[in-house]
This record gives C-alpha cells, sequence and structure tokens, in this order.
C-alpha cells in the first residue's frame, strides 16, 4: 500500500490552519480500493507545521500495482503537493 507523506511550514498559527482543513479523509465507495487522508499540524515558532499523510490501495491487484509504479503514486503526490500549496497561500494570506 503506497504511503505518501508531505511536510509544509506555512507562516499562520496552528488555529487558522486547522480550521481551514480539519479533517481526516477516508474513502467508503470510490475510485480507489481504499484510501485514508490525515492531515497533522504542528505549532512551530513563527508558524505551522503541516503534515500530510495519504494511504491508499489501487483496485485491480497487479494491474493497480503497475498503475502505481508507473503514474498514480507520482500524480497523487504532486496533488497532495498543490493543494498543501494552496492552502498555505490562503491561510497566509488571510494572517
Amino acid at each position: 500500500m503506497p504511503v505518501i507523506e508531505h511536510r509544509l511550514f506555512i507562516k499562520a498559527p496552528v488555529d487558522l490552519c486547522f480550521d481551514l482543513k480539519r479533517s481526516v479523509d477516508i474513502m467508503v465507495k470510490g475510485a480507489f480500493h481504499s484510501f485514508v487522508h490525515t492531515h497533522q499540524f504542528i505549532e512551530e515558532s513563527g508558524g505551522t507545521i503541516m503534515m500530510d499523510k495519504f494511504q491508499y490501495e489501487s483496485p485491480f491487484g497487479p494491474i493497480g500495482v503497475l498503475a502505481d509504479k508507473l503514474f498514480l503514486e507520482k500524480y497523487m503526490r504532486e496533488f497532495i503537493i498543490s493543494r498543501a500549496k494552496a492552502l498555505k497561500k490562503i491561510a497566509e494570506n488571510m494572517h
């Protein structure tokens, strides 16, 4: 099961960051066999460390594993990073 982890420093208070994106996303039904996406916020001097953890399992057994290796894991990593950067921009502009 691939696990994607990403850390990002945000120059905004932890409570603002938490209010913008406080959730654990768990897929009940959808394109993936399963996924869990968690967000953790840690107060840091001058801002907040946001940690994303995305665990997923592709459908279709060995074909899904091959898709992970060929393109899906890279795509999901880039997606997580782009969403984190967008949240950073929003939080820092609100602060």
